[in-house]
């Protein structure tokens, strides 16, 4: 049932929202309910300064025209990262329309996404003067981007052990 202000999708689109601690050893996938059923997904993740502190939402919404068209990837939590714009956008060719291969399989896309956010460099940059300071004083940039961690993303969910 369309509510008011938004045309009715004659093809529903997906929407995924995740939350994974970067560092951490497993990230879940939530799945509205009446979508799909939960699932949880598993993806080696390393245990590195400055994002390690914290647990940080995205969404990753496909296209009723999906494989054909690339997800899109959206952080939704603040993140003082280069290769992440302010309004949450993801620097992120492999989910480019010139580079998407409809073969890519989507733990792909979030391997890379997690790659990316663990990794911050100033090769995949959305914000420049991030970049510069990325590059100029690194220490600098580790110091802000902890602190930026601490006060804006959730807290680590608990994990399984081994």
């Amino acid at each position: 049932m369309p509510t008011a202000g938004r045309a009715a999708s004659p093809v529903p689109v997906r929407r995924f929202r995740f939350r994974f601690p970067i560092g951490d050893r497993t990230a879940r996938r939530r799945v509205p309910k009446g979508q799909l059923e939960a699932e949880e997904l598993s993806l080696p993740l390393q245990n590195n300064p400055p994002y390690n502190a914290g647990a940080f939402r995205f969404e990753l919404v496909f296209s009723p025209h999906y494989p054909l068209v690339p997800p899109r990837v959206t952080l939704l939590t603040s993140i003082h990262h280069p290769g992440v714009g302010p309004d949450g956008t993801v620097c992120q060719p492999i989910t480019s329309p010139e580079s998407w291969e409809p073969a890519t399989h989507t733990t792909h896309v979030l391997q890379d996404l997690l790659l990316l956010l663990d990794n911050p460099s100033t090769e995949r940059v959305l914000r420049p003067e991030l970049a510069r300071e990325l590059s100029e004083r690194p220490e600098a940039f580790l110091h802000q981007a902890e602190e930026h961690t601490r006060r804006h993303a959730e807290p680590r969910p608990d994990t399984p052990g081994p």
